[in-house]
């Protein structure tokens, strides 16, 4: 089972690459086409439920 964490970098990742396939030269570029990539990759429910409950999560951790 995947954590939160590797949910949210394999998503950062997968955002990334979409971005580095807008920006190869000579590609055929579509601002509109990538932004609805991003979206798709940004907001699926199981990545916001994660960034909600490490956000949630941030103040109650202890500092040794």
């Amino acid at each position: 089972m995947k954590t939160d964490r590797d949910l949210i970098i394999e998503a950062v990742e997968e955002a990334q690459r979409v971005l580095a396939q807008y920006n190869e030269p000579g590609a055929l570029r579509s601002a509109v086409g990538t932004i609805h990539r991003l979206v798709t990759v940004l907001e699926r429910p199981e990545l916001v439920a994660a960034i909600g409950r490490m956000k949630a999560s941030r103040g109650l951790r202890i500092m040794k």
